[in-house]
């Protein structure tokens, strides 16, 4: 076989490869958030239960205690979406501020 057949070969699996896992990795890629998550606070006002990834959906995204003015960075914004009408779990909690961090404190629903 000649030389540039066996690297055009080569070339063609590469770039196969490259694309499965690309498109395999698709929804990771979309909700990947490029800001770093802040979490800093002084007192409990300033600190908020919110969605802290790039899902489509916030039923069934990532969510945390976060500094009230952080926004997560989407690069990749996926818009009409079909998404359940339902709560995330991390709705029903408050968040509040320990050693100048935000944390998930006690449940909504329990007080």
């Amino acid at each position: 076989m000649k030389k540039g057949i066996k690297v055009l070969i080569i070339v063609l699996i590469i770039l196969i490869l490259y694309l499965v896992i690309k498109w395999s990795s698709f929804y990771a890629g979309v909700s990947l958030n490029l800001r770093p998550v802040d979490k800093s606070c002084n007192t409990d006002s300033d600190c908020v239960m919110a969605q802290i990834d790039c899902s489509p959906c916030s039923y069934g995204s990532k969510g945390g205690a976060v500094n009230k003015n952080y926004k997560p960075l989407c690069p990749l914004k996926i818009r009409n979406y079909p998404c359940p009408d339902a709560l995330p779990e991390w709705y029903g909690y408050a968040a509040v501020c320990k050693n100048k961090k935000c944390v998930k404190g006690e449940s909504l629903y329990n007080r």
